[in-house]
């Protein structure tokens, strides 16, 4: 989908989500035999020979910084929203410098990621029931006028919008991520935008279990053409990614998070020294 404003213009791709089911995260579109095997795959090495990965040579963000957007007036009002925005904030910079991230290096030698900064946007709200294309309106208007930094200058970026309660996806999924094409039409000068979002039931745990989910998947597959499952992983028609085929959540400095699909120890993997949930 091609979208012009005065300043630029975004080019919106395919991309990856996830789907809330009674209060569990789960991966629409895999195959039944997959889906039955998960839960046993995590723990039973004789049944991943399902899963496999491999990189398709595409784009890897090797040194994520994450652009926090939180959208909307809520997160400013008062009394303020739980969790809040320091509390997010927190958790996910937790999350960023722990050791969560280390098992990525197996995958081009991604490293951790940073906490860029955090914006609060009070200027507009996002739909009640909003779409890829609004949170990209949004993130391309912000680097427009500044607000945040452009991914002309730096294509590490990762910009995470984190929605307020009343704002629901117009599909089940509760977390995405994909990217556009940014240009300058000032300058001519053009590159891919890579976003995120999650949605937000009130829960910590919840937002991060999604961010962390989306955080991998956009380290080793921001565009669709990196690290993707082989023939048999997944049968989606779309990206089938490194956290699609994990379901265990677990603590990383107390922070609930998602594992992910570890290619060379065959299993799912959250690396920490807290106990497994």
């Amino acid at each position: 989908m091609q979208i012009e404003t005065s300043n630029s213009s975004i080019q919106l791709a395919e991309s990856s989500g996830i789907v809330q089911a009674k209060h569990v995260i789960r991966l629409p579109n895999l195959s039944d035999e997959t889906r039955s095997l998960l839960t046993e795959a995590e723990t039973d090495p004789k049944l991943t020979s399902k899963i496999n990965f491999t990189d398709h040579g595409g784009t890897v963000l090797t040194n994520v910084q994450v652009q926090l957007i939180f959208w909307g007036r809520e997160w400013d009002s008062n009394p303020p929203p739980s969790p809040t925005v320091s509390e997010v904030t927190k958790a996910i910079a937790t999350i960023l410098s722990s050791s969560y991230m280390s098992e990525l290096s197996q995958y081009r030698s991604i490293s951790s990621g940073s906490l860029l900064e955090s914006k609060v946007v009070t200027t507009s709200e996002p739909p009640k029931s909003f779409k890829n294309n609004d949170v990209a309106h949004l993130i391309q208007g912000l680097i427009d006028t500044g607000i945040v930094v452009s991914p002309l200058t730096n294509n590490q970026i990762l910009y995470f919008a984190i929605m307020p309660i009343n704002a629901k996806a117009d599909k089940s999924f509760v977390g995405e991520h994909t990217f556009f094409k940014y240009k300058n039409k000032k300058n001519s000068q053009s590159a891919n935008v890579h976003f995120a979002w999650v949605t937000n039931n009130g829960q910590l745990d919840f937002i991060t279990t999604v961010f962390s989910h989306e955080l991998v998947e956009s380290c080793t597959d921001p565009e669709g053409t990196a690290f993707l499952g082989t023939a048999g992983t997944c049968s989606q028609s779309g990206w089938c990614e490194i956290a699609d085929v994990c379901t265990n959540t677990g603590k990383v400095n107390n922070v609930t998070v998602q594992s992910y699909w570890s290619q060379r120890s065959s299993t799912c993997v959250i690396p920490s020294t807290d106990a497994p949930s």
